[in-house]
């Protein structure tokens, strides 16, 4: 029995009473993936990141970000680096970062392993048998470090910037065209559908209800996964729904819900999922600073294909081979995720998250968010990569 196996028993057990990370939508269309199966990452659509405004006309030339200084030279012998993923396109930088060579250019051979969610990578993550893996902020993950389970969150995956946010409030079309809902207020007696309790998509409904001045037991909340919301939006079994892309273009393009309001709108820069890393970072800190390095380089070819219309056509066709995305007409009606271009979470979005779990009673304990943090691998790749420029 692998050690990480008994160590995810004992995190089961909390988590039992215990909501733990949100899984990341999986598309209907297929499958969940067995919980930690080798394969060529299938992600989930959601949408780039942050920083510029579109070019309108010809597309540039595709530009990659610059190569880290030759005085750098690759990991020798090369280091196998294990990533977990459940199919977000939050991990889109790390696909991009493997379909253009970083890692190799780091010195690293990349692996993807898919997970059911990003609960199940806690364990494996523990145990260094995974390097890096990811999710958002959640009671599950705070449990666990409380527990001496030696995860750090080391980079951005997914940010709420303005203008920027992948997670949105759907209503049904009808109400809208028949005025039922105009403002946050009108959200009053309304049947809201949301991922999961305990969850950063329940603080994002909570922070909208406030903005109205709706209280919390005067609308019926109900969960279902992302993928459900829009069938149940299609028979009107709810009203609105709390979804991610590409659900929420899907819903639009299919007439049966308009997208309404964006989570920038009611909780800007709220940080909704990290890049972790944990014992293989502690044994292995040369690789995963590599690593991190990598990653930073697929953030910005992915902000700049998104927000600068420079090498767009690459970076679409490399995730509609490793996402279950395969329109590539769809990157364009989806959303677009905001991201920090040089990686940085904003650890103030961390510490409000972890302070409404606790007081939510979802974590028997606080743990010291700042410690949690650890902004060393992301200063190591702007060291070599110079900060990136809008």
């Amino acid at each position: 029995m692998p050690r990480w196996t008994v160590l995810l028993v004992v995190l089961l057990l909390t988590a039992a009473c215990t909501p733990g990370a949100a899984p990341t939508p999986t598309p209907a269309k297929t499958a969940a993936p067995p919980a930690a199966t080798a394969t060529k990452p299938a992600a989930e659509p959601t949408k780039p990141a942050p920083a510029a405004t579109p070019t309108v006309g010809a597309q540039p030339a595709a530009t990659a970000t610059p190569v880290p200084k030759p005085a750098v030279k690759p990991l020798e012998p090369a280091v196998m680096v294990k990533i977990g993923g459940t199919g977000s396109l939050t991990e889109a930088y790390l696909y991009i970062a493997d379909a253009k060579g970083y890692f190799a250019q780091e010195g690293l051979k990349a692996e993807f392993i898919r997970f059911r969610t990003a609960a199940d990578m806690v364990a494996p993550l523990g145990t260094g048998e995974l390097s890096a893996g990811g999710g958002s902020p959640s009671p599950g993950l705070f449990n666990a470090i409380a527990r001496g389970i030696p995860l750090k969150i080391v980079a951005d995956r997914s940010t709420s910037l303005p203008g920027k946010a992948n997670l949105a409030i759907l209503v049904r079309k009808d109400l809208i065209d028949a005025g039922t809902i105009k403002e946050l207020r009108d959200l009053k007696g309304k049947t809201i559908a949301i991922n999961a309790t305990g969850s950063s998509t329940e603080i994002a409904l909570e922070k909208a209800l406030e903005k109205g001045g709706v209280k919390r037991d005067e609308v019926n909340v109900v969960t279902m996964p992302f993928p459900d919301m829009l069938p149940a939006l299609g028979n009107k079994a709810i009203d609105v729904a709390i979804d991610v892309d590409p659900y929420n273009a899907l819903a639009q393009a299919q007439g049966l819900a308009v997208r309404w309001k964006g989570e920038d709108e009611v909780y800007p820069n709220h940080n909704t999922s990290v890049l972790l890393v944990g014992k293989f970072a502690q044994d292995n800190p040369e690789a995963a600073k590599r690593l991190v390095t990598a990653y930073v380089r697929g953030i910005r070819d992915y902000v700049n294909a998104f927000y600068k219309n420079i090498g767009k056509a690459e970076i679409i066709s490399i995730l509609t081979k490793a996402t279950d995305i395969t329109d590539p007409a769809l990157f364009d009606k989806m959303n677009i995720i905001g991201v920090d271009p040089d990686g940085r979470v904003n650890v103030q979005s961390i510490s409000a998250d972890h302070d409404w779990y606790f007081a939510k009673g979802l974590m028997p304990q606080k743990v010291d968010v700042t410690k949690v943090v650890d902004h060393q691998y992301v200063e190591y790749a702007v060291e070599r990569l110079g900060k990136y420029q809008p």
